[in-house]
């Protein structure tokens, strides 16, 4: 085999390389991109969850004081309905 063919072999094979090198180097832009979308995704979900946190708070202290009232009605019209005479 002579030096011009193994030349050629190695030119062939370092475009192939190349090629390859561009198609990661693709692939890495593109999960870079991806990455970036996920963490804009998670900053937008924690969000959400902070204003969740809040609104359930508050709905348990509405809850608290709608069981008060219920619990408050049920025990005076207990005695009431008991201690009639």
């Amino acid at each position: 085999m002579g030096v011009a063919a193994m030349e050629g072999r190695i030119a062939q094979v370092e475009g192939a390389f190349q090629q390859v090198s561009e198609r990661i180097g693709a692939v890495d832009r593109r999960m870079d991109s991806l990455d970036r979308r996920m963490d804009s995704l998670d900053r937008r979900i924690d969000s959400l969850e902070q204003r969740m946190e809040g609104r359930f708070n508050a709905l348990d202290v509405r809850l608290n004081w709608l069981t008060g009232i219920v619990v408050g009605t049920w025990i005076t019209t207990m005695l009431a309905v008991l201690f009639h005479r």
